[in-house]
């Protein structure tokens, strides 16, 4: 190494790498060649020196605080917006209610921070909880821009340090819990009412008050308590009777989606009857609608007279008109839909070709139910 040049070379020029070392500390600029293209990437720290509360909040007695993050936002606001509302969800797990979705922020003043946020959840699982004045006490956020080209982009990684009162959180704790309880205890009143009405068991109401009740109990704990002043089996809890619930739907769903059929003025001999309800069947299944007695609506076939054709390509032809109305008995009868129409079915024989036919008209039927429902 040749000392000489170095004890010659100007003090400026020495301390030119450690002044680097220093800005790169506040600046990182990255300069890369892609394709022939000149790209440089800045990154700008709000601060120097990350704060100490990104990997160890604080600790108090009198708050719960919780770090809001976001990544890669737009607009700096947008990240606020972000990590404020992750850092709510955090804070909404400290009450006791898991977060499914949906947060929403109101801010009283549009200060840096946004402080006295209130922040409403909405869960699916439990009622929701309302966290008043969670506070937003420090940012911390790194503005990253790019340019390539006549591109330029901005993005922004925010950090956000919120707060939570402790006493606020038993109070909302309270608050839920009553109002659960009354959830479920309108549930259980629901239930029972419809459970009671057995003359009726076949009613749309029926159908309707056992979702309504499901509705009700899926936004509760399944620990909450109910009434101890009730028809219903004392020390059932909401879980309970939500699987209750779950097995008396279950039963009406499936008479819902089931329907009954009925001939009326048909020349169909048994087995051809058998014949068309098996192939309505198969292809009612595939949208989950069964045939049955005690089912919600009822298929009325008729009109099915034969005419026997001529003979087309050694096949003997035969055509059936048919008629079907479908009625709807848990609402006076009412019809929900109807049709009209003729197919043809060709056999070796007459017989054949009438089975053909009939298989053909229990096709086009149950398509246009599914088509109806």
């Amino acid at each position: 190494m040749n000392t000489s040049v170095l004890r010659q070379t100007p003090f400026s020029h020495r301390m030119a790498p450690i002044h680097c070392r220093i800005l790169l500390t506040l600046l990182v600029v990255s300069v890369s060649a892609c394709a022939g293209q000149r790209q440089i990437i800045v990154r700008e720290p709000s601060s120097r020196i990350p704060p100490t509360w990104l990997t160890t909040p604080p600790l108090s007695e009198e708050f719960v605080y919780a770090v809001g993050s976001a990544t890669g936002a737009e607009s700096l606001q947008a990240g606020r917006d972000i990590a404020r509302s992750n850092a709510a969800n955090q804070l909404a797990s400290f009450v006791g209610v898991d977060i499914v979705s949906g947060i929403g922020i109101t801010t009283k003043h549009d200060d840096r921070f946004g402080s006295n946020t209130t922040v409403s959840t909405q869960s699916q699982t439990r009622t929701a909880a309302r966290l008043v004045e969670v506070d937003v006490v420090d940012e911390y956020h790194v503005k990253t821009t790019r340019e390539a080209g006549r591109i330029h982009q901005e993005r922004f990684d925010v950090s956000l340090l919120c707060r939570y009162r402790k006493s606020s959180a038993a109070k909302e704790r309270e608050r839920m819990d009553q109002e659960n309880r009354q959830l479920a205890s309108d549930a259980l009143n629901l239930f029972v009412d419809a459970t009671n009405s057995s003359e009726t068991a076949q009613d749309l109401a029926l159908l309707m008050k056992l979702t309504e009740a499901r509705t009700m109990l899926d936004q509760v704990p399944d620990s909450t308590p109910l009434p101890s002043d009730t028809q219903f089996r004392a020390g059932i809890d909401a879980g309970s009777l939500k699987r209750e619930v779950a097995r008396e739907l279950s039963i009406v769903e499936t008479r819902h989606r089931t329907l009954d059929i009925h001939f009326e003025d048909t020349s169909l001999d048994p087995n051809q009857r058998q014949l068309f309800v098996r192939e309505l069947g198969k292809t009612l299944t595939t949208k989950d609608i069964g045939i049955g007695e005690n089912g919600r609506f009822l298929l009325v076939v008729g009109n099915l007279e034969f005419t026997v054709g001529g003979i087309v390509l050694s096949k003997q032809a035969v055509s059936l008109a048919y008629t079907y109305e479908i009625r709807d008995k848990w609402n006076n009868d009412r019809v929900s839909s109807s049709g009209s129409g003729i197919t043809k079915g060709f056999g070796n024989d007459a017989t054949e070709a009438a089975d053909e036919a009939v298989r053909a008209v229990a096709k086009q039927i149950a398509s246009e139910t599914i088509k109806n429902q």
